[in-house]
């Protein structure tokens, strides 16, 4: 598998858009401000354990919270947690601080990591977190054709919180909206979830190569009776003459040139 990074725009809107709707918080009607700044904000994140891009342990989360020792880590964002645990908790974390920073504004920024409460290995679980604006359910649940996030009902999303606010939980009404903020893990962008949620630019582009196994080991010598259509396939009979009597031509040719200044060959000869 090859992976290649993609690092989150230095602008503003782009860097804030990647961490807002990376599944993005639906389109949220009563959420007036969706590309708001991250600074002075914590952010609660839907994911499904996938690695190499999410490797934690569910087991050891509480209450469908997974802090650092659930990913592995002794201090957050280590390699340990998955590629796209580490970008997040990481990269995209120290950019939108240094952006923060440039603004005047706080610098303080939380990610929160939620597991779903089934099919944990599931993307689609991650995304209804985000569409139905709850941890309770791993199907997205419409209204219609829209998501619950987007409406203006007990679940629809209203932002993320202030990182001074008690947010911890999935039920803890100290939280601005009942639901995730956005789902990241391996989540591929298909058409079905684009018109339910936003997505982010990507960040990882990814290319998957299988190799098959031959069903026997084969004997070079033994199967070479087998094998020789294999070998001379390429070209048809005329052609094989062709090359031959090339060969043996510049073979003549070499002999003689060469033969009148080198002794070795002339005597050879």
């Amino acid at each position: 598998m090859h992976a290649r990074k993609r690092r989150p725009g230095v602008q503003w809107r782009q860097a804030t858009a990647l961490l807002l709707v990376a599944v993005g918080a639906c389109r949220a009607q009563n959420y007036t401000d969706p590309m708001g700044g991250p600074c002075g904000k914590q952010f609660r994140i839907a994911m499904h354990d996938f690695p190499p891009f999410i490797n934690v342990d569910p087991t050891k989360c509480v209450d469908q919270v997974c802090d650092m020792e659930a990913f592995g880590c002794s201090t957050v964002g280590c390699d340990k947690g998955g590629i796209t645990y580490r970008f997040v908790e990481v990269e995209l974390k120290a950019e939108l601080k240094a952006q923060c920073k440039v603004l005047g504004l706080s610098t303080d920024i939380k990610f929160a990591w939620y597991m779903p409460p089934e099919q944990k290995t599931s993307a689609t679980s991650a995304v209804a977190m985000v569409c139905n604006g709850a941890f309770s359910s791993s199907t997205p649940q419409l209204e219609g054709t829209l998501c619950p996030s987007a409406g203006s009902g007990p679940g629809g999303y209203k932002g993320p919180t202030s990182f001074a606010a008690s947010c911890v939980g999935p039920t803890d009404t100290e939280c601005t909206s009942p639901g995730p903020d956005m789902a990241a893990g391996s989540v591929q962008i298909r058409i079905d979830r684009m018109s339910l949620v936003q997505f982010s630019s990507q960040y990882l582009t990814v290319t998957q190569q299988v190799a098959i196994r031959a069903e026997k080991a084969k004997d070079f010598f033994a199967d070479l009776p087998a094998n020789l259509g294999l070998i001379f396939g390429p070209f048809d009979n005329g052609l094989w003459i062709a090359i031959i009597v090339e060969v043996i031509i510049v073979t003549l040719v070499f002999l003689f040139v060469e033969g009148a200044v080198n002794d070795d060959i002339s005597e050879g000869w």
